[in-house]
């Protein structure tokens, strides 16, 4: 396996339509990385870059974008100007817009004001409209995301394509500190494996926890 290059990776600005506001204290905003478009992910809430986390890792999202403006739509006989606090590009190409809030806090007028949007703008700007609470995340998959991205912020690439040639002939199943030994260089092969895993060709069972004793799904196998 070829040595591990030490990359120097610069982050760029973060993609968002407004600028995030100066909360209350106690709030929390701030930002994340994105180690697969390679640019900062900023979030307003803890709920938000936890929801953030959790769609990046997902194997099945291509890019997350925040703060994305809607184009200007009637709502309650006004012109609304309107920030979806998501938006989504699946590898499928749909888009879904996310608004995250609190299952307190997502009144009925506010399911109208998203009703609303989805009606008059429609695929124009995303193919789904939808809200987002704490509900709908678990302290797993926040867990494994987080677990996910950090091995991606390796950007081991070396590392990565030697594991996916080791997994072409292996078993169909592979415990992820097994992959150490596959490389043969500290642990390469299990930060290897944990980002692989946003690929979807290393598949984690539901509400399993990320760890090196963790069993994956071998998809690359032969």
């Amino acid at each position: 396996m070829a040595p591990r290059v030490d990359r120097v990776v610069t982050y760029g600005n973060s993609v968002a339509d407004r600028q995030i506001p100066s909360r209350k204290r106690g709030s929390q905003t701030g930002f994340k990385q994105d180690p697969y478009h390679r640019r900062k992910v900023v979030f307003e809430s803890s709920l938000e870059a936890k929801c953030m986390m959790v769609l990046m890792a997902h194997p099945d999202v291509h890019e997350l974008r925040e703060q994305q403006k809607l184009p200007q739509f009637r709502f309650d006989g006004r012109i609304v100007t309107h920030f979806m606090d998501i938006l989504v590009t699946w590898r499928s190409g749909r888009r879904t817009a996310f608004s995250v809030k609190y299952e307190a806090d997502q009144s009925t007028e506010f399911i109208a004001l998203l009703q609303a949007a989805a009606d008059q703008v429609g695929d124009h700007f995303a193919h789904d409209y939808r809200t987002l609470s704490e509900a709908d995340i678990n302290r797993t998959q926040v867990w494994n995301a987080a677990r996910i991205l950090s091995a991606a912020k390796d950007h081991d690439y070396e590392a990565q394509q030697a594991l996916i040639a080791s997994l072409k002939t292996g078993p169909r199943q592979v415990r992820v500190g097994d992959c150490d030994a596959m490389l043969g260089d500290g642990v390469r092969g299990s930060r290897a494996a944990m980002a692989l895993i946003k690929t979807g060709k290393l598949i984690l069972p539901e509400d399993h926890r990320l760890s090196r004793d963790a069993i994956l799904r071998n998809l690359f196998t032969n």
